[in-house]
């Protein structure tokens, strides 16, 4: 009697010890797993926002890494006057069937003070109705672009240039205007969403000659 008990209680804990194993080995593989997950979402984290690895080539071909890149991204002259002409291009550049992307583009280019103003601007002139009713298209040519004063907060610059605008729809439609803008340009932290480092803190366009 006392024999057939053992072996009925030894079944019964045989079946629910492997049962108990299985649900620890479980609960050991998932709290290993979100403890992996974890590190990886703060290592992806902290990738996106590391800065990128700069090489300098010499003129021999041979490369080396920058040290101390932070300390020694200053924005030189042809990159303010590259990032003057893109933004420009985009911002001026009416273009019945990518001036969205390019405002938004644009937009991504500014200060998030600097967004409202030119939100505001859009709204106030009814921008987006003048590129529909006609289905522009504009060509921007910028004749010089220069840079008033650079410190290690900003940058002061004139951009100078005419804009052509034509119709999609209409072959005899034509607008020309001569343009100077004044752009301060704050300058930021180099990142994937800022690779100029400098981000447009305010705008300035005066027309001087339209027809």
């Amino acid at each position: 009697m006392e024999q057939k008990q053992m072996i009925k209680e030894r079944k019964y804990f045989e079946i629910f010890g492997d049962s108990v194993n299985q649900v620890m080995f479980l609960r050991s593989l998932v709290i290993i797993l979100a403890i992996i997950i974890v590190f990886l979402i703060t290592m992806l984290s902290r990738s996106v926002n590391k800065l990128p690895l700069v090489v300098k080539v010499d003129k021999m071909g041979h490369a080396e890494a920058i040290e101390n890149w932070e300390s020694s991204a200053a924005v030189s002259v042809p990159e303010i006057a590259n990032f003057m002409q893109t933004f420009t291009s985009l911002w001026l550049g009416w273009d019945y069937y990518t001036y969205l992307e390019d405002f938004t583009k644009a937009a991504s280019m500014m200060t998030e003070a600097q967004q409202k103003n030119a939100q505001e601007y859009l709204n106030a002139n009814k921008v987006d109705e003048q590129i529909k009713a006609v289905q522009s298209r504009s060509k921007v040519y910028i004749t010089q672009i220069e840079v008033k004063k650079d410190s290690k907060e900003s940058v002061l610059a004139a951009v100078r240039g005419y804009r052509e605008v034509y119709s999609y729809i209409n072959p005899g439609f034509k607008k020309e205007s001569v343009f100077e803008i004044e752009i301060v340009a704050k300058k930021v932290k180099r990142t994937n969403k800022t690779p100029w480092g400098l981000l447009v803190d305010y705008y300035k366009e005066d027309v001087f000659k339209e027809k």
